[in-house]
């Protein structure tokens, strides 16, 4: 019996042996795989850190629960936001809107929502006599890139969108 099982052992361990690899080698070989590396996008504050320095004014950063009421864009259904306007909004149109969503089919709402807002307070500036204002938020658009929707109003509008074009 004992013979039996010590034949039996042998074979075992010589199954064992061969499926570790073809020259009888007992470590294990890690497994080779094809690593794809994704690229991804910059975060939204990586974003807008490389470009604060190229609006004419500082801009203040806007609370989560003032975008959701003031722009009817609900925060909590968006992966990303920063939406940064010039501390005297009042007289001063230059801002960034940066948002990306949980559910990119939400876009074009969102998107409608923004040109909405940026259309009403082009006439606001138009009715308060700063017609230069008023300009820069008419000659801004709603742009759309992989799930993101980013709007520039600056008299740096170009540059900005440029550095947000490449970074999404």
């Amino acid at each position: 019996m004992k013979k039996y099982i010590a034949a039996l052992f042998c074979v075992l361990l010589t199954f064992t042996a061969c499926s570790n690899g073809s020259n009888g080698n007992t470590e294990q070989q890690p497994a080779e795989t094809e690593q794809v590396q994704t690229e991804k996008a910059a975060s939204f504050n990586d974003i807008f850190a490389s470009i604060k320095d190229k609006t004419t004014l500082p801009l203040t950063t806007l609370k989560e629960s003032f975008i959701t009421s003031k722009y009817n864009i609900p925060t909590d259904e968006l992966e990303e936001v920063i939406f940064a306007q010039a501390e005297d909004s009042a007289t001063n149109a230059e801002s960034i809107y940066l948002l990306r969503a949980k559910d990119a089919t939400k876009l074009p709402d969102y998107k409608a929502k923004l040109e909405a807002y940026i259309a009403q307070k082009a006439t606001e500036f138009n009715n308060y006599g700063l017609p230069e204002q008023a300009k820069l938020l008419s000659d801004c658009t709603v742009n759309e890139k992989n799930g993101c929707l980013y709007c520039v109003v600056s008299e740096n509008s170009e540059e900005i969108l440029e550095i947000i074009e490449k970074a999404l």
